[in-house]
């Protein structure tokens, strides 16, 4: 296990071909060779194009010993870039990496202790499923057959892999939730003091995500292994990850655990971004002067349930222009119009509302940010 810590980080990237191949290679060299029928491997799968300039910029982060750190933002934000920092797959342009307090800029990725479960698993091709489960030590004569074997029982019991069934099959052969368990078993092999996960369940189908997200949960409760998980799904953040980070163009925004997040949003971009409704927008955002005065200089942020129908002391009066049930609870959602604003909202009346209704409300709580800058200035 460790703590990794970044100080004032910064990594600028140019537009330019990023071999996925070679980042692979790159961690594996000094371990195993790989076979590759090039012939029948399409170029596109390895090869993916940055189209502008990005930048990461000044990044200070403390990733706690045996805990899991999610990294959460929109695509295009900087989270797998940050990820690679952490690897050493990348250098970064200033700033330093700590592993326990020790700086490993000139350590290599293969000496780091570290295990990275990709996207796209990365496995290899012309290896059956055990020769990539073991392929860290297939041309290591530090272990022998017997201990190999021991190992490969183990991590396969781990992971629920049936021996006989699926370590024979070449990965043209496995589900996507079988590559996945394969992926997280050769990370499990190395021994690591750090799991770097980038998105490993987003190629998998909803009720395989759902599935294996649970076994990935068990896996890190039972290991304690400080883990950095990468990933734009906030179900995902919110399940597994004990911090989250939350990122967007190059930045981190705000960290914490998920209440933390979702009660006091830094921001209007955070306020927006954590949304467990699905559904429905995160927060409906009013200019301050459209509900009282006293707002004026603020933006007004109002949570989707946090809307009261009162009669007698109302905030705002709206008119319903659309009325459904919800389809995960049972409240109904509405939709409304108020002044120039169209929003929806959550109501638990038991009656039917219909087009052109008049609803008064007050609220339940108030965000208010700062019109310009957007930060969090006070909550009422």
């Amino acid at each position: 296990m460790a703590e990794i810590v970044l100080k004032n980080v910064s990594k600028t990237l140019s537009p330019e071909k990023i071999s996925i191949e070679s980042t692979f290679f790159h961690l594996a060299k000094g371990y195993y060779t790989a076979i590759y029928d090039k012939e029948k491997t399409p170029e596109k799968e390895y090869y993916t194009e940055a189209k502008k300039f990005f930048k990461l910029e000044n990044i200070n982060l403390v990733i706690p010993d045996g805990k899991t750190t999610v990294v959460l933002g929109p695509s295009g934000c900087g989270k797998t870039t940050l990820l690679k920092l952490i690897a050493g797959l990348i250098k970064p342009d200033c700033g330093v990496i700590e592993y326990d307090g020790v700086d490993v800029s000139n350590i290599p990725p293969k000496d780091r202790g570290i295990g990275i479960v990709f996207e796209n698993y990365a496995l290899y091709p012309g290896f059956e499923a055990e020769k990539n489960i073991l392929s860290r030590f297939i041309f290591s004569e530090k272990l022998d057959s017997f201990v190999k074997k021991e190992r490969l029982k183990e991590t396969a019991q781990l992971l629920g892999v049936d021996i006989k069934q699926l370590l024979g099959r070449f990965p043209k052969n496995l589900s996507g939730g079988e590559r996945q368990r394969v992926a997280l078993g050769r990370c499990i092999t190395r021994d690591p003091k750090l799991f770097l996960l980038d998105e490993p369940l987003s190629n998998l189908d909803a009720n395989l995500r759902e599935r294996y997200r649970i076994e990935l949960k068990k896996l890190l409760r039972k290991f304690k292994i400080t883990t950095v998980y990468v990933t734009h799904n906030q179900e995902e953040a919110i399940f597994l990850g004990d911090r989250i980070v939350v990122m967007n163009e190059g930045k981190i925004i705000q960290e914490g655990n998920f209440d933390e997040l979702f009660n006091r949003p830094v921001n209007t971009f955070v306020a927006e971004f954590i949304n467990p409704y699905g559904e429905l927008p995160s927060i409906v955002l009013f200019d301050g002067s459209e509900i009282s005065e006293r707002f004026n200089k603020y933006l007004v942020g109002v949570r989707p349930d946090d809307f009261i129908l009162d009669e007698n002391s109302p905030s705002i009066l709206a008119e319903v222009f659309l009325a459904r049930l919800s389809v995960s609870s049972s409240n109904q959602i509405i939709g409304l119009r108020y002044k120039e604003n169209e929003f929806f909202v959550y109501l638990k009346e038991k009656s039917l509302l219909k087009r052109g209704d008049k609803l008064s409300f007050h609220f339940r709580k108030l965000f208010l940010f700062d019109k310009n800058s957007g930060f969090l200035v006070d909550l009422i």
